[in-house]
C-alpha cells in the first residue's frame, strides 16, 4: 500500500531441538521449502513455511511465511549453516530460526519460542509451500516466455531479482516496467493470495508487451537492505531496471513505459526526470503532499469502515497534531516519547473517537512514525516531481480508494503536469478500491475478502493507452 506502512506479522523464533548428527554439510543440502504446523495454546493452529535459496547476488537467502495469515515474503536478514547448525534471522525483527538438521535432511524437530513460551513445530521438507490461488492468477502462459533474471544496480552495488515476460514470435516489442507501492513488496505485488503484477504481466505480454517486475531490494531474492532504504535508493533500483529493458535485444529502446502503483507512481515521476520514457501510467498515485495525503487518509480509511461524519474533525485534528509532533521533534527517542504522550493525554470525545477508529499499525503507530526515514518521507511532496514531467501520463484511480483519495489526487497530478498538455488523460473507475478491485466499501480490510485481483476494465484501459504508442 502506498504511504501507509505495511503491517508486519511478528512470528516468534524457532529453535530446533537436538537431532542426530551427520546431516547437512552445506545449505545446498537443505535448500528448498519447509513446512510445519504450530498449535497455539487456547488459540488456532498456524502453518509456518520456510524457504532457503540463492539470492540475486548468489548469497544465501530465505523466506518466512505465516500461511494461515496469508503473509508471505517476510524479509530475511541472513541464513547460515555451520557444524550442522542452521541459523535464519529476520531482517527487521528480533526473530530467528536456529537448530540442528536431522540426518536425512528431510525433517527438523523444531520448537517455536516466543518470550518464555515454546511451542512444538515439526518442520518437514516439501516440494513447495501451499498458497491461496485466486481466480485471475495466470495458469496458461502460452504466447510468451516467463524468464527469471537478475538486474545489476551498479550505482549501489545491488543485485535485483525479477521476472521478464517476453512475447514469443516477435523480434522487438515495447517494454513495460511495473513498480509497486510502499512496503517490502515481492515482484508479484503479492497480498492475500493475489498476485496483481503477475496478472498484469500475463495480460500485457499476451498482447505483445515485454513486462519486467522485480522484488524490492532486500525482499525475497533481491540483495540489499529494504528497511534502511530511502526513496532515492528505489529510484536507483528502477533506473537499473529501465537500463536493462532499453538494452535488451528484443525490446524497443524508444518505446518504454512505466506503470507505478501508489508510491510506485511517485517513483515513476522521479524516473521521468532522469531517463527517457514514452509514457507513465499512474495507478492510485499521490497528487498531494505526503502530509496532506496522510491527514486525509486518516479520515477516509475510518469512514470506509463506518466512522460517522461527525467523528472526522476529531480524527483530522489528532492526525495533524501527531504529524506535527513528528516534524517538530529532533531525535527518534524524543519523537517516540512525545507521540506516546500524545496518546496518553487524550481526553473526552477525542479519546473515545481515536481509540475506536485509529488503527495504530500504520503511520499513526508511534514506533514507526518515530523513525527518521518516516520524518523525511513526511516532508516530501510528489507534486515537486510531477511538475517536471514532460511526457504523456495516464492517471488512474478507484472511486472507492480510501488510501489515496481519487478526486483530490487525480486532479493534483493532472494540474501539476499541465493538464492535457502532453496528451495526458485521467480516469476514475466507479466502485474500485485502491487495489483496483470491485469493492463494497473501499476499506483496506476488505481487500483480502475480494476474489477479483484487478478489474478487467483497468487492464483494458491500460492496453488501449499503450496501443497509442505503437
Amino acid at each position: 500500500m502506498p504511504i501507509k506502512a505495511i503491517k508486519v506479522i511478528w512470528i516468534a523464533a524457532l529453535l530446533l531441538a537436538v537431532a542426530p548428527a551427520i546431516a547437512a554439510e552445506t545449505l545446498d543440502d537443505i535448500k528448498g521449502s519447509w513446512l510445519g504446523t504450530m498449535q497455539i495454546p487456547n488459540g488456532p493452529e498456524l502453518r509456518i513455511g520456510v524457504e532457503i535459496f540463492r539470492k540475486a547476488d548468489n548469497s544465501w537467502g530465505g523466506n518466512v511465511a505465516s500461511l494461515d495469515q496469508d503473509t508471505r515474503y517476510i524479509p530475511v536478514g541472513s541464513v547460515t549453516l555451520a557444524d550442522n547448525q542452521l541459523e535464519l534471522t529476520l531482517a527487521a525483527a528480533p526473530i530467528s530460526i536456529t537448530g540442528t538438521v536431522n540426518s536425512d535432511n528431510r525433517q527438523i524437530s523444531a520448537l517455536f519460542h516466543q518470550g518464555d513460551n515454546s511451542f512444538d513445530l515439526p518442520l518437514v521438507k516439501v516440494g513447495y509451500l501451499p498458497e491461496t490461488v485466486r481466480s485471475q492468477t495466470p495458469i496458461d502462459i502460452s504466447g510468451y516466455k516467463a524468464l527469471d533474471l537478475v538486474v545489476d544496480n551498479k550505482r549501489d552495488k545491488i543485485w535485483l531479482a525479477g521476472t521478464l515476460t517476453l512475447p514469443t514470435g516477435k523480434d522487438q516489442v515495447p517494454g513495460v516496467l511495473l513498480i509497486a507501492g510502499s512496503g517490502p513488496n515481492h515482484r508479484d505485488s503479492y497480498f492475500s493470495g493475489h498476485r496483481t503484477f503477475k496478472v498484469m504481466a500475463d495480460y500485457l505480454s499476451k498482447r505483445g508487451y515485454a513486462v519486467l517486475r522485480m522484488d524490492k531490494r532486500g525482499v525475497y531474492k533481491s540483495s540489499g537492505e529494504f528497511h534502511t532504504a530511502e526513496i532515492k535508493d528505489f529510484v536507483n533500483d528502477n533506473l537499473a531496471a529501465l537500463e536493462f529493458l532499453k538494452n535488451h535485444e528484443n525490446i524497443q529502446a524508444n518505446n518504454i513505459h512505466v506503470i507505478g502503483h501508489s508510491e510506485g507512481s511517485l517513483l515513476a515521476s522521479m524516473l521521468a526526470t532522469q531517463t527517457e520514457l514514452s509514457s507513465i501510467i499512474s495507478m492510485g498515485g499521490p497528487g498531494m503532499s505526503i502530509y496532506d495525503i496522510l491527514v486525509l487518509q486518516d479520515q477516509t480509511e475510518p469512514a470506509a469502515r463506518g466512522a460517522p461524519e461527525n467523528t472526522l474533525p476529531y480524527l483530522r485534528s489528532f492526525s495533524e497534531k501527531f504529524y506535527d509532533t513528528v516534524l517538530k521533534e529532533l531525535s527518534e527517542e524524543s519523537r517516540l516519547q512525545a507521540l506516546n504522550t500524545l496518546y496518553e493525554n487524550l481526553q473526552g470525545t477525542e479519546k473515545e473517537v481515536v481509540n475506536k477508529w485509529v488503527e495504530r499499525t500504520g503511520t499513526l503507530n508511534p514506533e514507526f512514525a518515530a523513525q527518521e526515514t518516516f520524518k523525511t518521507h513526511l516532508q516530501d511532496n510528489p507534486l515537486t516531481y510531477w511538475t517536471r514531467v514532460q511526457l504523456p501520463v495516464l492517471i488512474l484511480n478507484g472511486e472507492k480508494d480510501s488510501q489515496v483519495s481519487a478526486i483530490e489526487n487525480v486532479s493534483g497530478i493532472h494540474a501539476a503536469i499541465g493538464g492535457g498538455k502532453y496528451g495526458s488523460s485521467t480516469h476514475i473507475f466507479p466502485g474500485l478500491n485502491h487495489r483496483f478491485q470491485t469493492a463494497k466499501t473501499g476499506d483496506v480490510n476488505e481487500y483480502a475478502l475480494i476474489e477479483e485481483t484487478i478489474s478487467m476494465n483497468v487492464l483494458e484501459a491500460i492496453e488501449k493507452w499503450l496501443g497509442k504508442f505503437e
